[in-house]
């Protein structure tokens, strides 16, 4: 089946988070087109919407739902976007007008570049490039407005390219140069992991945490002309730095998109699996043996797509969105797109 696309133009876009009704991509712009976000329905092919703010460029963003006072949850919960700007504030957006609902709501700092949010929406944290005073995550207590915690203690960190609380919101995983790290709630480091790999030096990390908050399951692309391609999965409070799992694709292979399952079953994975041929979209069960997992049988192709670097299965587990680039005719400009699939229930085993 022919799946949903959505065309972004030449220009770069990270894709941030779908919204909990599964209706909704938002994204950020690269840093070589800082500034904006752009927001994508799921569900017709038609041009996104660009949110922007007039004085500041914006950074990064996350999905805040936050319990009304009246005591209301899940879906009836007040859903707003915090979005960071390149001054160090934070503003709220409404999640569906996208009309600013506070446009001072926090100030974090000029060095601040990553922002996540807990899952009660009680909390952010801000990872920062280059940390003033050796601060590498900042956890802000947004009921209060404050400052809750300052997270440090990990190595070679000079700039932060992914951070996100564990679904309980017990845990922040940050990710920076050559490391991950774990922090507890009390502010403790309580893991990192070299993610350097058999090369030396790391060349894409992507992480999860299974939905229920006990492993941390990461992409792991290291090396220079020929990367080799790992999956592991860690318990995520262990100060021991075991594999549970480990999933290799030796060889030639760039792998870049990594996602659970909203079920906790099974890890879904993008990019290049061999030396030729296009990219693809894949998945097996969590519970699958150590080993070259793209020889295993419960290995299951979900679709080819070019130049795939963010896969995420929608909250309703209902549909797979993906991000790729193509090259143009004249092979020195690209076009980004956003490609959605039905996600069959035969692949939810």
């Amino acid at each position: 089946m022919r799946p949903l696309r959505i065309d972004l133009g030449n220009q770069r876009w990270s894709p941030l988070f779908i919204s909990p009704d599964s209706q909704r991509l938002f994204a950020r712009s690269d840093y070589a087109y800082y500034g904006a976000l752009k927001v994508c329905t799921l569900q017709v092919e038609e041009a996104p919407e660009v949110i922007e703010d007039g004085k500041c460029q914006i950074r990064d963003a996350a999905l805040l739902m936050r319990e009304r006072p009246s005591g209301q949850v899940g879906a009836d919960a007040e859903q707003t976007v915090a979005v960071l700007l390149a001054s160090g504030l934070v503003k709220l957006i409404d999640v569906k007008t996208y009309a600013v609902v506070d446009d001072n709501f926090l100030g974090v700092g000029d060095h601040a570049n990553r922002l996540a949010s807990s899952s009660d929406g009680n909390r952010i944290a801000i990872g920062y490039t280059s940390p003033p005073g050796n601060v590498q995550v900042t956890v802000f207590d947004l009921r209060t407005r404050t400052r809750e915690q300052e997270l440090n203690g990990a190595k070679r960190w000079d700039y932060c390219s992914q951070i996100l609380f564990s679904p309980d919101g017990k845990h922040v995983v940050a990710v920076s140069d050559d490391w991950l790290a774990v922090w507890d709630v009390g502010g403790k480091l309580v893991k990192q992991v070299d993610t350097r790999g058999v090369y030396g030096s790391s060349y894409w990390t992507v992480v999860a945490v299974t939905p229920d908050s006990t492993k941390l399951v990461w992409l792991e692309n290291s090396g220079k002309d020929t990367p080799d391609s790992v999956v592991r999965m860690q318990d995520l409070v262990s100060h021991k730095n075991e594999d549970v799992r480990r999933w290799e694709f030796p060889g030639s292979t760039q792998l870049r998109a990594l996602d659970i399952s909203p079920d906790g079953r099974r890890v879904i994975l993008g990019g290049r699996l061999q030396t030729r041929g296009p990219d693809e979209l894949c998945e097996w069960p969590l519970d699958a043996p150590d080993g070259l997992i793209k020889d295993h049988a419960s290995l299951s192709m979900i679709a080819e797509l070019q130049g795939v670097d963010f896969a995420r299965v929608a909250p309703n587990g209902r549909k797979i969105v993906a991000a790729g680039v193509t090259l143009r005719e004249d092979k020195l400009t690209s076009n980004h797109f956003i490609a959605v699939w039905d996600y069959p229930r035969r692949y939810i085993l």
